[in-house]
């Protein structure tokens, strides 16, 4: 059984102590502190309240939400000023005590008028900036916010405040319409995630065929041409530095840009069909004749159209020929030289 407290002096201190243990932050004895931001926006029109132009803290969580919704007035133009009297007058008029709310912060602030357009441009920015980081690009993205209706929603919960921001991007590179995540760090606020809807578009140098290719052709300086193009989807673009030379693996039609599809792959030799140490024939052309030499020996290896080294059986002669089938090359005319 608990002892009966028989001091009344000593009472009141275990009553102040508990008091005193219990008065934390978000105690209800606590005094609710209203700090002012450095800045504010707001839209046009609309009721200003001290939420929108300060943060609340401590005392609870009743006087809190009590004091965000009291009206401080109304944003008719450009800006206003609110000083920091003003919401204490505000907080007494609603039967708010001194003893029960503390006013902290600027003075006086500026709430702007809030504009979704600087908004959408600073976002943009923060995206462009975070895809040329996070994917080392070195063209400059542009990245166009699809729906507005986001940005609203998203200004009226950051309210102008300072804020960063972290962009959370897939291991591809969002190309065309596409959603991003991102993560707002708003001052004395709780972190705002939020999926936006974007359109990125990468400027890139690619190929351009200025004439109908057939299958089969070889492009050369006549049949492409290189120009920059803004790129919205995911495309295999084949390397503009390689066109020239290339093959088409099949018809190319006038002004579309070039795939890697649309040309043979660069791997993609022809067999060898005459090997080192092969025996082979070597038609020589002389014009309006031909010889035949058998059983050349091949020095070296190549594919069809590929030189190859030969050695003449007869006068050990070496000599270049050009492979034109399984172990047969042509010559013309013949340039034998000394071992």
């Amino acid at each position: 059984m608990a002892a009966k407290i028989r001091s009344p002096l000593l009472a009141m201190v275990l009553v102040a102590s508990c008091l005193l243990l219990v008065r934390g932050e978000d105690s209800p004895y606590s005094t609710t502190e209203v700090k002012l931001f450095a800045n504010a926006y707001a839209q046009a029109g609309s009721t200003l309240r001290i939420a929108d132009v300060a943060s609340i803290s401590a005392g609870s969580a009743e006087m809190r939400a009590r004091i965000a919704k009291l009206d401080i007035g109304v944003l008719s133009s450009e800006q206003c000023r609110v000083t920091r009297r003003e919401v204490e007058l505000r907080c007494l008029l609603a039967g708010i005590s001194s003893s029960q709310v503390r006013v902290t912060g600027n003075a006086e602030l500026v709430v702007g008028r809030l504009s979704p357009g600087e908004l959408r441009l600073d976002i943009e920015r923060l995206l462009e900036k975070e895809i040329r980081r996070q994917f080392g690009l070195e063209n400059d993205p542009s990245v166009r916010l699809l729906m507005e209706e986001q940005l609203q929603e998203l200004a009226a919960e950051i309210r102008g405040r300072p804020y960063t921001a972290q962009v959370f991007l897939q291991s591809q590179m969002p190309l065309g319409r596409s959603q991003v995540s991102v993560e707002f760090l708003v001052e004395k606020g709780r972190p705002l995630a939020k999926r936006l809807d974007v359109h990125v578009v990468v400027e890139r140098m690619v190929g351009v065929a200025v004439r109908d290719v057939p299958q089969g052709a070889v492009l050369d300086q006549s049949s492409v041409k290189i120009v920059q193009r803004p790129i919205a989807s995911r495309l295999d673009l084949a390397d503009p530095n390689r066109l020239v030379g290339g093959i088409a693996s099949r018809s190319i039609s006038r002004n579309a840009t070039i795939l890697a599809s649309h040309l043979a792959p660069a791997s993609r030799k022809a067999a060898n069909l005459v090997s080192r140490n092969d025996l082979i024939d070597v038609v020589v052309d002389f014009g309006q004749a031909q010889v035949r030499l058998k059983n050349a020996t091949a020095i070296s290896s190549g594919g069809k159209g590929d030189t190859i080294t030969v050695l003449n059986p007869s006068s050990k002669q070496r000599f270049q020929a050009v492979v034109v089938d399984s172990r047969l090359a042509a010559v013309t005319p013949l340039h034998p030289r000394s071992p």
